[in-house]
């Protein structure tokens, strides 16, 4: 499902005089991850939060659409056709694994899908071994695991991302880049992640997008070949020792750095 974020402009209340964005438009291709990059304090999460309808509700009818048919953020999110992932996993510490994941179902009064809740838990690495237990018992890795099996138990049609690894050490990361590649691999939906990571943007995304403080923009990184790191089994995402050991990665680094 296309996103569409057309003119947009906002501000804070609290601070009306610091733009945030400012006549902002692009589209995010459906079924494709797209990175959004940019500096701490550029507003990243807001982007995110203005997507889900979460904040600035005054500019979402006519500036953010999903879908030929312009859907609005509340209308996906009533469906449960959205989710959003935050920087901490957020996890219920009274609820076991499984009702952490399966936790989306019942907020839409749904019968759970336990057999895609399941499925889930196995990819992510929570099946018979954790799902019944709490995540106070777990490591903060694991814990995003939860998260990020949550996020997808509902088979949405767009998965938000908000800085889900930002807290996580490199061996975390590189594992749950893989989780995260194996469960885009069994559904069919369009991501978007905000980070400040650019590597990660380029062991995970599809297409990379700048946002930029000053000029209050959101623009495509042109001419970067992300398809050279996603030459591999289905599935899987390639590590982050195979990136930045190839030939072109430190051009097309500083060709993100510099848009």
């Amino acid at each position: 499902m296309e996103i569409s974020v057309e003119h947009l402009s906002f501000s804070y209340p609290e601070t009306p005089h610091v733009q945030i964005f400012c006549n902002t438009s692009v589209r995010f291709a459906s079924g494709r991850i797209s990175a959004v990059v940019g500096r701490s304090g550029s507003g990243k999460s807001t982007l995110l939060r203005l997507l889900t309808g979460l904040t600035g509700k005054q500019v979402q009818h006519d500036r953010i659409f999903y879908g030929p048919n312009k859907l609005s953020p509340a209308a996906l999110t009533k469906d449960g056709r959205l989710s959003l992932c935050f920087q901490t996993p957020a996890c219920l510490p009274w609820a076991t694994v499984y009702d952490n994941v399966t936790l989306p179902f019942r907020l839409q009064n749904k019968c759970v899908d336990h057999k895609k809740a399941c499925h889930l838990l196995e990819l992510f690495g929570l099946g018979y071994k954790y799902k019944e237990i709490y995540p106070n018992t777990l490591s903060i890795g694991m814990q995003s695991r939860v998260a990020l099996a949550r996020a997808f138990v509902t088979s949405p049609d767009v998965v938000l991302l908000d800085e889900p690894f930002a807290s996580l050490d490199v061996f975390w990361k590189a594992e749950l880049y893989t989780f995260l590649c194996s469960a885009l691999a069994s559904v069919t939906c369009t991501v978007v992640l905000v980070t400040h990571d650019i590597l990660e943007a380029f062991c995970i995304a599809d297409d990379i997008y700048i946002l930029s403080p000053d000029s209050h923009t959101l623009t495509c990184v042109p001419n970067v070949n992300l398809n050279r790191f996603k030459s591999r089994d289905k599935g899987s995402s390639p590590s982050i020792a195979s990136v930045v050991s190839d030939d072109q990665f430190p051009q097309l680094f500083n060709e993100v750095c510099k848009a």
